[in-house]
């Protein structure tokens, strides 16, 4: 288990990622987000909360793969392969 020290300055280093992908992109909610910083903390830093935001979620929105179906995919074709050789 990490200590809390550690803890927090993970959580101090994603949120200054966070606000700065938020400034990068003109996002609307980057004053609220400013004025509250540790709000970030309270909930997923990398999820602004809106289920249709493309910023946050662009892979469940553009339909793209996850990792682990990807390595999936690949193992499935590399046996059927196997079994047909």
């Amino acid at each position: 288990m990490q200590d809390r020290a550690v803890r927090r300055s993970v959580n101090d280093k994603v949120i200054k990622k966070r606000l700065k992908l938020l400034k990068l992109n003109n996002d609307i909610n980057y004053q609220k987000i400013k004025k509250e910083p540790n709000r970030l903390v309270k909930k997923h830093p990398y999820d602004c909360g809106k289920a249709k935001c493309y910023l946050c979620h662009t892979n469940k929105l553009l339909k793209n793969k996850k990792a682990q179906d990807k390595r999936i995919d690949t193992f499935v074709k590399s046996e059927i392969e196997d079994l047909t050789c």
